[in-house]
């Protein structure tokens, strides 16, 4: 019978609504579980709390994606509101005549601050032409630089699933083996380019507000590791209140 079944499910077209199906079950039950999490974090925590974990991102104003800078700003507002307590955010090798991402960053987020590594630090140290951003140089940096005693190195566009909140909110990170780095599962979401400017648990509205879409809480790698030790380089020029363009 199990035969029989398992050659069905190869037939071209039930195969692709199988495979269709499957993938709806899996996204339910990621929706489900992340609503759970949802109401046990409010349920359980002060609102303010914060984690000690500094998150460490980087970009620069490239258009890498069409709406780079509102995925950023999403990205970051969510973490801040439900886990984390600090940011650091590297700007490395900023192109000539666009402006900082650092400044809208620094103005919005007030436990956040930027790092811009200029060009000639970026010439200086790369050896590939092509390459714009040394997306790990650029973390060492903000991870050097990170005031709590664990880091979470992570992407501009990676939103902390709210059983990663949990999880982390729960622990006594002050006892944890320090010689482990933690990774979690990657679920990605729909996302409205040029019309989402935030995420929510149920949707996201559009600039305009009229309307709503489904954007859960994508988990992303989480590198909850150990401040890097070691002598840490000094920042120079100071641009602003919490801009420093490292060398």
């Amino acid at each position: 019978m199990s035969t029989t079944l398992g050659g069905i499910r190869n037939i071209p077209g039930i195969r692709g609504a199988a495979y269709r199906l499957e993938r709806l079950r899996q996204r339910a039950s990621f929706a489900l579980r992340g609503a759970g999490y949802y109401a046990l974090a409010r349920a359980r925590r002060d609102p303010s709390a914060r984690a000690a974990v500094t998150a460490v991102t980087v970009g620069r104003n490239d258009d890498y994606m069409a709406d780079f800078r509102q995925r950023l700003h999403a990205t970051i507002e969510w973490n801040m509101r439900h886990l984390v307590g600090e940011y650091v955010f590297v700007e490395w090798n900023p192109p000539a005549g666009r402006d900082l991402l650092a400044y809208g960053l620094t103005e919005r987020f007030k436990n956040l601050r930027a790092y811009v590594v200029p060009a000639e630090t970026h010439r200086a140290i790369n050896r590939n032409p092509h390459v714009e951003l040394l997306e790990y140089h650029a973390k060492n940096v903000g991870i050097r630089r990170a005031r709590t005693p664990w880091v979470l190195a992570t992407n501009a566009d990676a939103a902390l699933g709210m059983d990663t909140v949990n999880r982390l909110l729960g622990a006594r990170l002050d006892t944890l083996d320090t010689g482990v780095a933690w990774t979690t599962e990657r679920v990605d979401i729909n996302w409205r380019e040029n019309e989402q400017t935030r995420l929510t648990l149920l949707g996201a509205p559009r600039r305009d507000g009229d309307r709503r879409g489904r954007a859960l809480p994508q988990r992303r790698r989480l590198g909850a590791r150990r401040r890097a030790r070691g002598a840490t380089r000094r920042a120079r020029l100071a641009v602003g209140k919490r801009i420093a363009v490292s060398c």
